[in-house]
């Protein structure tokens, strides 16, 4: 999804569902499950690097410890020890180990800006949101009058792993369940050329 800067200038956020089907006759699926996770596959959690100072709740810069294969211009998200993210930030114009910080105006996608303190675990995060919606009776789901309208009574969130997912439990035969995403692009975002949107489901099946 290539974003030009005259569409990043005043920010957008798109809504796009992903349906999931299952297709078998007779046997549920358990335990469906959705993530997404870090999009930049040859990264790795870092943290806010010593003698930083760390970031407040307004624009700053961001210093972190290695920053080895990491992005020019990306969401970033502050997570606990398990990988939950507690907030997050849009970094840019990466130079060594500091990145600019978007002032986060109280809070992006959802999340309360807080400071990020100097060790605090820090880790690339997906451009989207996700959120699941389960059919009415007659197997229909939100229906947003356009794509940056928010379907209606769906949660978003952003797990990164299969332990922190959205769980939505066991799919019976022919069932179909929705996974929403919400794409979030700050005011002023950089340009991008492609936008990784990496998206998990995952479920347990009988084997016979």
């Amino acid at each position: 999804m290539p974003l030009t800067g005259t569409e990043t200038l005043n920010g957008i956020t798109l809504y796009r569902p992903v349906g999931i089907i299952n297709t078998n006759t007779t046997d549920p699926i358990y335990a469906l499950r959705s993530y997404v996770p870090n999009p930049f596959e040859n990264t790795a959690q870092t943290t806010v690097k010593a003698g930083s100072g760390g970031i407040g709740t307004g624009a700053d810069t961001l210093e972190l410890t290695d920053v080895t294969n990491f992005p020019t211009h990306a969401w970033m998200a502050k997570v606990d020890g398990s990988g939950v993210v507690l907030d997050c930030r849009y970094c840019y114009d990466l130079s060594g180990d500091t990145y600019q910080v978007m002032s986060p105006a109280g809070g992006m996608r959802g999340y309360t800006a807080i400071t990020w303190a100097e060790g605090d675990n820090v880790i690339p995060i997906s451009w989207q949101d996700i959120g699941f919606d389960a059919p009415d009776g007659g197997l229909e789901f939100a229906d947003p009058a356009t794509e940056s309208t928010a379907p209606s009574g769906v949660t978003f969130t952003t797990p990164m792993s299969i332990d922190n997912a959205i769980t939505a439990g066991d799919l019976a035969a022919g069932d179909i369940y929705c996974v929403w995403e919400r794409f979030f692009v700050a005011p002023n975002t950089r340009p991008l050329s492609n936008l990784i949107a990496d998206l998990r489901v995952y479920a347990e099946v009988d084997e016979e």
